[in-house]
């Protein structure tokens, strides 16, 4: 039965999303642009060296790179959990999902599924559209890498839905919280959703690999794209539930403790 709400609960956040459909314009017109520019900037600096290889990767490498990474960012992202909680913070909702035989955590997820679909399916289509126009793209050496990087994907997934929990858990202290998520975001461009890592000094690729984000979105991209092999693939793997489960105790933490602060701001 909880199960059950909890995907009512992501459909009318679904459906909820829909009813701004100028915004949804504007996302995948500007998706598209953005795409465009990144693929145009590429076409430009390998035709100048007549398309041999930059920094050890081919052109068609960056191009896959750059197309499967927009699915990558928008299947890992785990966006609007902090600001859902700090919304039913300030309204006083959060009493009532505390009350409710669902979890609240849960309605968050289940919240947060509903507009990552509203995304998601767009991004889908940008993909395939995108592929068509350029003319293909480098497809996983094997099926068992290609099942490698799924599985690294949905720990991806759970890395970056710990780390917004942890954000989500400070609306119990503080009003305002996106503030803090927009604080964070330099950090997240260091996740390889902008540039690939291996285009970055060294001093700072150590800096991007001590951090959790490079584990959600960069590690499925390079075993994608084949640069790891058996061994490394279970590394990362490790490193990816080492994250989770760190992310994981620090926000069951955080949220024991800020369920004794509840205060109801809204009525």
């Amino acid at each position: 039965m909880k199960l059950y709400a909890y995907f009512l609960m992501a459909y009318f956040s679904l459906k909820e999303s829909l009813t701004y459909w100028k915004d949804y314009i504007s996302f995948i017109i500007f998706s598209v642009l953005g795409l465009v520019l990144q693929i145009s900037a590429w076409y430009a600096l390998y035709s100048s060296v007549d398309f041999a290889p930059v920094m050890g990767r081919s052109y068609e490498t960056m191009i896959t790179y750059y197309l499967i990474m927009q699915i990558v960012r928008n299947f890992t992202s785990a966006d609007g959990i902090a600001g859902t909680l700090e919304q039913r913070m300030s309204t006083g909702e959060i009493a009532t999902d505390m009350l409710r035989p669902a979890a609240p955590r849960g309605i968050l997820i289940a919240r947060a599924w509903g507009e990552k679909l509203y995304y998601f399916i767009p991004s889908i289509l940008i993909f395939v559209g995108s592929v068509l126009v350029v003319g293909g793209i480098q497809l996983p050496a094997s099926p068992g890498v290609f099942a490698a990087f799924c599985v690294s994907l949905c720990l991806g997934y759970l890395i970056n839905l710990m780390f917004d929990l942890v954000m989500a858990t400070f609306a119990f202290w503080f009003i305002e919280v996106n503030t803090l998520r927009w604080f964070v975001t330099f950090f997240v461009a260091l996740s390889g959703t902008a540039v690939p890592l291996w285009l970055l000094p060294s001093w700072l690729q150590a800096i991007c690999r001590a951090l959790p984000f490079q584990a959600a979105a960069y590690v499925p991209m390079q075993i994608y794209l084949g640069s790891t092999n058996p061994a490394e693939i279970l590394r990362a793997f490790g490193t990816q539930i080492f994250w989770i489960i760190g992310l994981f105790l620090v926000q069951e933490w955080l949220w024991r403790r800020g369920k004794r602060r509840i205060v109801v701001l809204g009525g």
